[in-house]
């Protein structure tokens, strides 16, 4: 499998450990209750992925739709999470893991998600600290 294995169009279908990963990203208690309420997605967040050689397009739609450019290998590159905020990101390819590390504008860690595909699934695994949550994603 290779960067191709991700292009298409997923729905979050479950997630785990999201409420602890909010608090470890210093997400405010507001923004995480809303996320709550909206069960973290599961059943209605869409990522739309689109590869083009080592360029990928990551549209995100969920409670706030938002558009990442990104290049493998290209460091620093900006990205929108779902709260809005703009972070920095590495992107690179390990195996067949496509692998994100996050960072704050302050230079800080805005920890490293890691994507791949499992009984063609795209598993989408969050870590900050010693908390990993889990997001699966089915095709459509």
């Amino acid at each position: 499998m290779g960067l191709e294995s991700f292009a298409g169009t997923w729905l979050c279908t479950e997630v785990e450990k999201m409420t602890e990963l909010l608090e470890a990203l210093d997400v405010g208690f507001i923004a995480r209750n809303a996320a709550y309420a909206f069960n973290y997605g599961k059943g209605s967040s869409i990522i739309e992925f689109q590869v083009d050689g080592d360029k990928i397009t990551l549209i995100n739609k969920g409670m706030r739709e938002t558009t990442n450019n990104l290049t493998i290998g290209g460091s620093d590159q900006e990205l929108t999470d779902p709260t809005g905020e703009t972070i920095l990101c590495d992107v690179s390819m390990e195996g067949d893991v496509l692998v994100f590390v996050q960072r704050k504008s302050d230079g800080s860690s805005y920890g490293t998600s890691k994507r791949f595909i499992r009984d063609g699934q795209l598993i989408v695994e969050i870590s900050m600290g010693d908390v990993i949550a889990v997001r699966t994603h089915t095709r459509q």
